[in-house]
């Protein structure tokens, strides 16, 4: 179901009822969770990235990505500081990394062969350093952006199925991909100091507005399947013993709707969210404890009532350096 402007007001009076459904992964094959890469030691005793990525399945065994790098390169072609990048589709079906060796891009299913992505969608100047990576829902498409790349770079979208390439201008800072995949949500600095949110899509034209603060002042910003709808989560308060918050904001016509407290804990706000194929959304928490370790929590969200619901958890490993969630 794809969100209008009056389906935006029917889902705030109507509940999903689908709200509890189980996720996918538990009617087929396993799939990734969650991406790590170890922590080692060098001689100096300073932790650093060591080995091949990791992939945690749903059914709680371990694949390496064996091919995988495990630093960047800079533009001199140098080992930079950071891990490799990699990403997982939402999925939890394919992934994007950064190969050894060469340092080339590639995607490929979880368990399945690689698929080499071109080499000018890194440009030689500046390595791998500033990438980032981010797929779409369903591994249909990539997003290589360069937020600290100097000069700026345009971020790019790899269609995976079609093999074209669209790039963005390079005033976007790429927020999130949509639930679907068809268009990217970008914000815009303007001269005035106010930015414009843009749902850009894949033939470079978009849907754009300047929101208002308690938008732009949200944690955390997702993209509805419509390309229109941003879900904006807002922060709760302490002090107050005030729940953080969903408000649902239309691109196009500039609605917004009113706060739908979320039955968190103040501190307990999403790290990350994106929506569902039926409208519900899925937020990512991390906890982490006073032993070191982390436990990354999926509920999902009825964007029409604010009712959460528990969807799967993952424990990172304690000797990891770096980590990425399915969906992140």
């Amino acid at each position: 179901m794809r969100i209008t402007s009056a389906a935006l007001a029917a889902a705030l009076a109507t509940a999903v009822t689908a709200a509890g459904a189980a996720p996918a992964a538990a009617q087929g094959p396993p799939v990734a969770r969650l991406a790590w890469i170890k922590s080692c030691p060098d001689r100096d005793a300073v932790e650093q990235a060591c080995g091949r990525w990791r992939l945690v399945l749903s059914d709680g065994r371990t694949l390496t990505v064996k091919d995988s790098a495990t630093n960047r390169i800079g533009g001199d072609g140098a080992k930079a500081l950071f891990e490799s990048a990699l990403t997982l589709s939402a999925d939890g079906r394919w992934l994007a990394y950064e190969r050894a060796g060469d340092h080339r891009l590639v995607v490929r299913r979880v368990g399945g062969a690689a698929k080499v992505l071109p080499a000018s969608l890194v440009p030689k100047r500046t390595g791998t350093d500033p990438v980032e990576l981010r797929l779409s829902p369903r591994g249909e498409r990539l997003v290589v952006a360069f937020p600290d790349a100097d000069p700026p770079v345009p971020a790019r979208i790899v269609d995976l199925r079609g093999g074209g390439i669209t790039k963005l201008p390079v005033e976007d800072e790429v927020e999130a991909l949509s639930g679907d995949g068809d268009e990217v949500l970008v914000r815009r600095h303007l001269p005035d100091n106010t930015t414009k949110l843009v749902a850009r899509r894949l033939d470079g034209t978009g849907l754009e507005r300047t929101p208002p603060q308690v938008v732009m002042g949200a944690t955390v910003l997702a993209l509805a399947r419509d390309g229109r709808t941003v879900a904006a989560f807002v922060p709760g308060h302490e002090d107050r013993r005030k729940p953080p918050g969903l408000r649902l904001y239309d691109l196009a016509t500039g609605e917004l709707s009113a706060a739908r407290p979320l039955p968190l804990k103040p501190a307990d706000g999403p790290d990350r969210a994106r929506w569902l194929d039926d409208d519900r959304l899925a937020i990512y928490q991390v906890h982490a404890s006073d032993r070191g370790s982390t436990v990354i929590r999926v509920l999902t969200v009825d964007a029409a009532t604010g009712a959460t619901r528990p969807s799967w958890r993952v424990r990172v490993p304690k000797d990891s350096y770096s980590y990425t969630i399915a969906g992140e």
